[in-house]
């Protein structure tokens, strides 16, 4: 017992001592810090004894036990030099130390979120939601989601939060990093209260809703608040139609694949589907007429009549739907069966005898008798889905696993896709190309292509002043729909009096001429034949009868990828094409030059070119010159390319021989 007790006493004894000692060293180090401001002394020894006071009392107040006396001084001197720290942030700031700068906006905030200081008064400064801010962008960018989520929070409930909606965004994201899905949910509900128009915010709440599959509600309420926002966006149309098609209700999934198709008339999957909600949605109308008939076939003959004729217009439908598949995947029993049960309802002998003799072919047993009329299942185990991408794959379903990854990217914005100035012009005599190729088939992925065509067009609207109608945007063309884009393009052309082009993806080199061919998606490289000669395309802008052409081209043409790898892998090094000569008024600004690679700014998810051109345009608010843009361009891409990516990427702006000097001074709008 006596050793106990003798051991406690040195424990309390050491432990006093540490606290006497750290209670000294705050004392002492405010003392320094005061002298200093008391004389009008700025400088780095004023503020670093202010920030060692500062973490000695952080450290105090979280070691010792509340009410000790310990912790009350701790709680009185952060109480009492809180407010140096805002004057210590913009002398820092002032020295261009952004770090320095940021720690003590982080204490600021810090400080003033302490429980230990919960019950204090705070005065109600309009820079502390810049201090929380820029706490919250530090540690989000440092993947310190923990800490991001509670200066995020501290920005929304600040009175002066003048990026809430960015905020709301940006928190949901930092709790999806940190796998709380419950919190993420929280945040997002909340920001769409307030917000029920921000599309980024709506992605999000979709994407994570479509992962949890435990509120459809919510999810049917989100996808038509973005529908009437973005009525074109196909991954979300495609989300729509598989949430009817989850719900049973197929009628009005046909309606959407059907919007689907129209948009890409090529895509099997799409077809697949469309096939199987119209084979549903007739079987649906074949149960409904069979209760009728259970019920009284004289009281309800003419609802019975009904349902046979919708029935068999949408069994009809599915006929033609299915022989399409069928004929791109000839092996697909199960739509084969489908099929021979539409025909046979619809006493469709011929046809019915030519599919049973294709299930015998296979293996099976023929259809003969009545019709099995039983739902179909659309049964692509692997099927993912996500706002990100733009077009329904083989691989598209509500109910992914994917989506986390998804989740992740949508809320991670570049500070070029935030606050876009709109001007409300009406530059209705600009037309706009854009192709964004980022979905290759056979070859390496382009990273944030499709991104960068979609913020280019927002640009080219709010900030250019171009109507929606007036931007013409593709992604992920193949070779014949790159051919359809330009020729509409040459033929619109004429109501027009200037014309912007914008590519992002891939470009090829001739390995033996050395001459430059834009890679469409369902291309490899090793057919030229079905690539686009970068010449042609010059040529064609050359011969519009249009007052200028303006072209940016984030790709390179040596054959390497954004990733500084090779596009086709059997070849060893880049090739360095020959620069195009430019007939007519055209000016085109390229993003790299020779056998050097248009690389990625991952941090900003854009390419490197792609960011400092919508940088350029948002910080002039479009009132730049073509000279002055291309300057902007090279030179702060050369710059970051070397200090980011250790490579070099130099851009070019060639001119067309019809121009003089005239084109520096031209704008875009």
């Amino acid at each position: 017992m006596y050793k106990k007790v003798l051991l406690f006493t040195l424990v309390y004894l050491c432990s006093s001592q540490i606290y006497s000692q750290t209670i000294d060293d705050v004392q002492v180090q405010y003392n320094e810090f005061a002298k200093m401001q008391m004389a009008g002394v700025q400088g780095v020894n004023t503020y670093n004894a202010l920030y060692l006071c500062y973490e000695n009392c952080i450290s105090l107040l979280d070691s010792s036990s509340e009410g000790t006396s310990e912790w009350q001084l701790s709680r009185q001197m952060l109480y009492k030099i809180h407010p140096y720290f805002p004057e210590a942030a913009y002398w820092f700031w002032r020295q261009k130390d952004r770090e320095r700068t940021t720690d003590f906006a982080e204490a600021y905030v810090n400080i003033r979120n302490h429980k230990a200081l919960a019950s204090e008064k705070f005065e109600n400064r309009e820079d502390y939601a810049t201090f929380a801010w820029m706490a919250a962008t530090r540690a989000f960018n440092s993947e310190n989601y923990s800490k991001a989520a509670t200066y995020l929070d501290a920005y929304i409930k600040s009175d002066y939060a003048d990026k809430r909606e960015d905020a709301y965004r940006f928190l949901a994201g930092a709790y999806l990093k940190l796998n709380d899905k419950t919190q993420a949910k929280y945040v997002l509900d909340q920001g769409l209260m307030f917000y029920p128009e921000n599309a980024p915010l709506l992605k999000m709440a979709i994407n994570l809703l479509a992962e949890l599959k435990n509120d459809d509600a919510h999810l049917q309420k989100y996808i038509t608040q973005l529908i009437r926002i973005e009525p074109k966006n196909e991954a979300l149309l495609n989300i729509q139609a598989q949430l009817y098609e989850r719900s049973k209700e197929f009628e009005k999934a046909v309606q959407y694949y059907q919007k689907l198709k129209e948009l890409k008339p090529q895509n099997l999957e799409i077809a697949r589907h469309l096939a199987v909600d119209n084979y549903n949605a007739g079987v649906v109308y074949v149960a409904k007429m069979n209760e009728l008939k259970v019920e009284d076939v004289r009281k309800n003959k003419k609802e019975i009549k009904r349902c046979e004729e919708i029935a068999k217009s949408y069994f009809l439908a599915s006929t033609d739907i299915f022989n399409q598949v069928l004929f791109n995947d000839p092996l697909a029993i199960n739509y084969a069966y489908a099929l021979a049960n539409a025909y046979a309802y619809l006493g469709d002998q011929k046809n019915l005898n030519s599919v049973n003799e294709k299930i015998v072919t296979l293996g099976h047993k023929p259809v003969t008798g009545e019709p099995d009329m039983r739902l179909m299942n659309y049964n692509r185990d692997t099927a993912k889905v996500s706002l990100v991408s733009n077009t329904p794959d083989s691989s598209d379903n509500l109910d992914s696993e994917s989506n986390k990854e998804v989740n992740s990217n949508a809320m991670i914005l570049s500070d070029v896709d935030m606050n876009i100035p709109e001007n409300h012009l009406n530059n209705s005599n600009t037309l706009v190309l854009i192709i964004a190729n980022e979905d290759y088939a056979k070859v390496a992925k382009v990273p944030n292509a499709e991104h960068d065509g979609s913020i280019f067009a927002l640009y080219c609207n709010r900030v250019l002043g171009v109507p929606e109608e007036s931007i013409r945007q593709y992604h992920n063309v193949t070779y014949g729909e790159l051919l359809d884009a330009i020729e509409d393009m040459k033929s619109l052309s004429k109501y027009y009096r200037r014309v912007i082009v914008y590519y992002a993806g891939h470009g090829i080199p001739d390995d033996d001429t050395k001459t430059a061919y834009i890679l469409p998606v369902d291309a490899d490289g090793k057919q030229l034949r079905v690539c686009y000669p970068l010449s042609e395309l010059y040529g064609d802008l050359a011969e519009l009868d249009v007052d200028y052409t303006t072209v940016f081209i984030d790709a390179c043409f040596s054959g390497a990828t954004r990733k500084d790898e090779m596009v086709m892998s059997a070849r060893a090094v880049a090739i360095d094409v020959d620069d195009n000569e430019i007939d007519g008024k055209v000016v085109v600004f390229s993003a790299a030059t020779g056998s050097q690679t248009a690389l990625s700014y991952d941090e900003q998810h854009h390419g490197m070119f792609t960011y400092y051109l919508l940088k350029k345009l948002k910080e002039t608010n479009g009132e730049v010159t073509l000279s002055e843009l291309g300057s902007y361009i090279t030179e702060n891409v050369s710059r970051q390319s070397r200090l980011k990516n250790h490579k070099d990427q130099t851009p070019t702006v060639v001119v067309g021989y019809a121009f003089g000097d005239e084109w520096q001074q031209l704008k875009l709008k």
